[in-house]
Order: C-alpha cells, then sequence, then structure tokens
C-alpha cells in the first residue's frame, strides 16, 4: 500500500507528547554517505508481540514536514498508522518515518515548480541517507524479504509497458481472446499475464478497473499507467486525490 499525504505546517495538528505517548520513538541515523550527515527519524514497532518476520513500512513526508525536529513528519501519519495497525493484530510491521532535513535538497531533487521533469538517475543526498536507513532496518529485523520491493524495480508504478514482447498479429489476436476468456472466468491473473504480455491497452483499463473496485490501489494504479490511457490515470488520480482527503478530514476530526 502507497499513501502520499502533502500537509503543511497551517493544518490541525495532534501534540508532540501524543505521538510520543503512541510509541513512534525518536531516533537519528548516520550513514557513510557524506560527512556530517544525520537523518532524523521515528521508529514505530506495530503488533511485535507476534511471531513470525515482520513486514516493512517506510513514511515519506511531503514539503510541509521538512526540518529537524523529528515531530513534524509524524503529525499526520501516526494517528492513521498507530490506528491501522490495532485495527490489524494480525499485521506485524517495521514503520519508519524519517524527516528530510532541507528544503534546498529534497526526497526527490527536482524542479516541482515546473509543469514535468524527470527523476534522476542518482538519489539525492537524503532519498541516499534513507535507503541506507532502510537496508540497516531490513538486517536488523530480519524482515520478510516476500514484502520488499526486488531488485529490478518491478513493483515500480511507471508510464508505459516495459515487460510488452513482439508477437505476431495473428498470435496476438488469439492470445487476447484467450485473455478476454480468462478474465471473464475470473482467472484474473492469467488474464493479467496475457494482457501486459500482448501490450492489450483494452484489457490493462479492465484489469486496473477490476482491481480498484476490489480495494487493490497499487494494481489499479500499475495497469492504468502501464495502458497509457491518459483519461483512465486523470480519473484514478482524481480518487485517490478524493480518498486521501476524506483520511486527511477524518484525521483532523480525531485530532480536535
Amino acid at each position: 500500500m502507497a499513501l502520499s499525504v502533502h500537509n503543511s505546517q497551517s493544518e490541525v495538528v495532534i501534540p508532540e507528547s501524543l505521538i510520543d505517548e503512541m510509541g513512534f520513538t525518536k531516533d537519528v541515523f548516520t550513514p557513510q554517505v557524506s560527512p556530517g550527515t544525520t537523518l532524523p527519524y521515528r521508529q514505530y514497532l506495530a503488533n511485535f508481540d507476534k511471531e513470525g518476520k515482520p513486514s516493512l513500512l517506510l513514511f515519506f513526508h511531503g514539503a510541509g514536514s521538512v526540518g529537524t525536529d523529528n515531530y513534524l513528519q509524524c503529525r499526520i501519519a501516526a494517528p492513521p498508522l498507530e490506528r491501522f495497525f490495532k485495527n490489524h493484530p494480525s499485521e506485524k510491521c517495521v514503520v519508519l518515518l524519517p524527516q528530510c532535513p532541507s528544503r534546498e535538497e529534497k526526497w526527490v531533487d527536482v524542479p516541482w515548480n515546473l509543469p514535468c521533469h524527470a527523476i534522476p538517475e542518482k538519489p539525492s543526498k537524503y532519498m541516499e541517507c534513507a535507503m541506507k536507513l532502510l537496508e540497516e532496518k531490513i538486517r536488523e529485523f530480519s524482515v520478510d524479504e516476500k514484502m520488499l520491493s526486488n531488485k529490478d524495480n518491478s513493483y515500480t508504478i511507471e508510464r508505459g509497458n516495459r515487460f510488452k514482447k513482439k508477437v505476431d498479429p495473428s498470435t496476438r489476436a488469439l492470445l487476447i481472446r484467450r485473455g478476454n476468456d480468462f478474465f471473464s472466468s475470473g482467472n484474473i491473473k492469467a488474464a493479467e499475464k496475457i494482457f501486459v504480455t500482448t501490450d492489450y491497452k483494452d484489457g490493462l483499463v479492465r484489469l486496473g478497473d477490476y482491481y480498484f473496485n476490489n480495494g487493490n490501489i497499487y494494481n489499479a494504479a500499475k495497469m492504468y499507467f502501464m495502458s497509457g490511457n491518459e483519461s483512465k490515470i486523470k480519473l484514478f488520480s482524481e480518487k485517490c486525490a478524493k480518498i486521501i482527503q476524506i483520511m486527511l478530514e477524518e484525521n483532523i476530526k480525531l485530532s480536535i
């Protein structure tokens, strides 16, 4: 599950003492990235009374939470996260909330004021710190690697379909027909494999609709962006924005 929450200092916030009481402990990470570089972060160990390996959730805050107080990055995220894990006691998880110290060197160092930009190949200094922190926590807590993105970034959401294969037209038509049969019969995984391989745009959109209607937002986003259907991507983004707004409004009401 990925959730992007952008907040600002003007929003209603909970006191730092309440975040401390929830169990979000303070710490500072000092990686070997550059001399004097440190990264404030909070850590929350959810349901660690359960057996087995934990998953890991890494939360990146928006521009309104930049600083070194080790508090601002938690004011919106901490309450719903704590509530989620209390309501899901079987979910054992390490939750990390790092805080980017500098407005000049952001998590993703691009000109955000421009209408478009390209993601740099090299991560920013503080993103690199966060990745080093992630690696350390994976080792420290023996995190379940099945819950992490693998090395080929196959869990990254991107526009276009880099998994499509070259298939001759007649074979492609037969495969698409087979994929439609799978989809109609409820064999979604088999249908997805065919639609992705053949780069069948209509099928990818239908998969996106299926995943969205069944609450799998991540897979829905992946299918919509893979299809390149701009109207679907726009509609999906608007729906997600409304969901985030509702979550924020509920959280603010609970904080008052």
